[in-house]
């Protein structure tokens, strides 16, 4: 395998049509949606190696969450210059 090729739908669930987001060895990738008003994401993946392209894999779909997770505070820790919040989500147990 000599690349990965990934391809997405720019939040466009009205269209087949995806476009190439990025050519790449790692497997790992950050996608920037900022200014796209879409809540849902579909991708997939094609590896790339010196005989051509293998089989498109299976559509993942990624949802945008909706509203950030209401936070319970834990503790403050202060000192004369910094303040730090540690917190959890709520109804994660402790």
């Amino acid at each position: 395998m000599t690349n990965y090729e990934l391809y997405w739908n720019k939040g466009n669930m009205a269209s087949n049509q995806y476009f190439l987001l990025s050519e790449r060895q790692s497997a790992s990738f950050t996608v920037d949606t900022t200014g796209i008003n879409a809540s849902e994401f579909h991708f997939y993946v094609q590896a790339v190696n010196e005989c051509g392209k293998g089989p498109i894999s299976d559509h993942l779909v990624v949802k945008r969450q909706t509203k950030p997770a209401v936070m319970d505070c834990i503790s403050v820790k202060t000192s004369e210059c910094t303040a730090i919040a540690f917190w959890k989500p709520r109804g994660d147990g402790e």
